[in-house]
């Protein structure tokens, strides 16, 4: 899928989707899912609450 994202560019995108291929560090992530759209999302970018 990315090989073929990468081949087509902007042409993968529909008037409903917009992809886009983001490389990730490490090994940690989950998908968020909104309704609308969808995101990856890994501990870099999540707002953590740390109990003491």
């Amino acid at each position: 899928m990315i090989e073929c994202i990468e081949t087509l560019g902007a042409e993968a995108d529909t008037k409903s989707s917009s992809l886009r291929i983001a490389k990730i560090e490490g090994d940690t992530y989950t998908i968020f899912d909104n309704g609308t759209s969808e995101y990856v999302l890994t501990p870099e970018n999540l707002e953590w609450i740390i109990i003491k």
